[in-house]
């Protein structure tokens, strides 16, 4: 079964990919008439503001979890003693674990909030502000959850100490994006 959700999860991700490159080319009729320059993509990301970025997280999103599935579906067997098949044994660091993909979630919706605010063109600000309102507010909450998570996941044992400092590391990152974000939103 997870071997069909990473496949699944790498066709909506080059899905997403293949329609954020579509959209952000330069139509027929418009490169005739412009100079062509050659700049990547992902400088188009305000363009049509929350479509763009939403396609492009959404591509990135999908084909690294489905990588990450794929990667780590192979079945390990564990011989035991008493004959079993598996041995039943707790891992460590399960809620530091969602603590990195909680950290990894606010760092994208703030950065998806971070977009708007500063790639955006100057025409439709009203249209724009209420979804950089609705990323902002999402990642604020999951920022304060996060903190819950970070507590619990220090107090955890066994500790992951690697998912831990992973998602410390990101969780800094987006509360530094998030105060960012909101300077910049009170500027313009």
């Amino acid at each position: 079964m997870r071997t069909l959700t990473s496949l699944l999860l790498i066709l909506a991700g080059s899905y997403c990919l293949y329609q954020f490159t579509v959209r952000t080319t330069l139509p027929e009729e418009r490169s005739k008439t412009i100079d062509y320059k050659a700049r990547p993509a992902v400088s188009d990301l305000g363009e049509n503001y929350p479509v763009n970025a939403l396609l492009a997280t959404g591509a990135l999103w999908g084909i690294l979890l489905g990588l990450f599935l794929a990667l780590t579906t192979a079945p390990k067997f564990q011989p035991a003693g008493d004959g079993a098949l598996y041995q039943k044994r707790r891992k460590g660091g399960a809620i530091a674990r969602i603590f990195l993909l909680n950290a990894a979630l606010a760092g994208t919706f703030i950065d998806l909030a971070y977009v708007g605010v500063a790639y955006t063109p100057s025409g439709p600000e009203e249209a724009v502000t209420r979804y950089v309102g609705l990323f902002f507010g999402v990642a604020a909450l999951q920022l304060a959850i996060g903190l819950l998570l970070l507590i619990l996941a220090l107090c955890e044992k066994p500790k992951g100490k690697l998912s831990l400092i992973l998602g410390i590391l990101l969780y800094l990152t987006a509360v530094g994006t998030w105060i960012l974000t909101y300077l910049w939103g009170k500027q313009g």
